[in-house]
């Protein structure tokens, strides 16, 4: 049922639940999980609200979804740190250096993509009509939005990697 975690043989049997191959995972392995779990959703969530709402043009929604949004990216990172001085002392390696490098990597090339693709459609002036209707929270949380995408390819990355290196 869970045929991804069981590659090789010695550290994963065919047997195994889904809580022993958690309970055998590495610290930053369980950590790269979790954010692609909480990013994923939250960024789906955050994506029908921005695009597809029927009241996505409407200050109080966009506000509130706005909110929403910033608590759960705001628990992740108290999680992260919180996680952090928990597990103090030698938990990272080179190897998940490498790979949190990976995915710092490719998050904030995509963050840098998103934000001058936004700020460039945000200046055409074809768009200037629109831009002027709708409320300035709309346009910060297409930018949540924007943030939220790199969380998720930065996690996919790291997710991939260690996934990888299990094979």
């Amino acid at each position: 049922m869970y045929d991804i975690f069981y590659i090789k043989e010695g550290v994963f049997d065919m047997n195994m639940e889904l809580p022993a191959v958690v309970r055998r995972m590495e610290a930053q392995e369980r950590l790269a999980y979790l954010g692609l779990a909480i990013f994923f959703w939250v960024t789906g969530y955050l994506f029908w609200q921005v695009f597809f709402s029927e009241h996505r043009f409407e200050s109080s929604h966009a506000a509130h979804v706005n909110k929403v949004a910033a608590r759960f990216f705001l628990f992740f990172t108290a999680a992260a740190i919180w996680l952090k001085h928990r597990f103090r002392g030698v938990y990272v390696d080179e190897r998940d250096r490498a790979i949190t490098h990976k995915g710092l990597e490719a998050g904030f090339a995509l963050l840098g993509i998103l934000v001058v693709l936004a700020s460039t459609v945000a200046g055409l002036k074809t768009y200037q009509d629109f831009f002027r209707l709708v409320p300035p929270i709309w346009l910060a949380n297409c930018l949540l939005l924007c943030l939220g995408a790199s969380l998720v390819v930065m996690s996919a990355v790291r997710v991939h990697a260690y996934w990888r290196d299990r094979r």
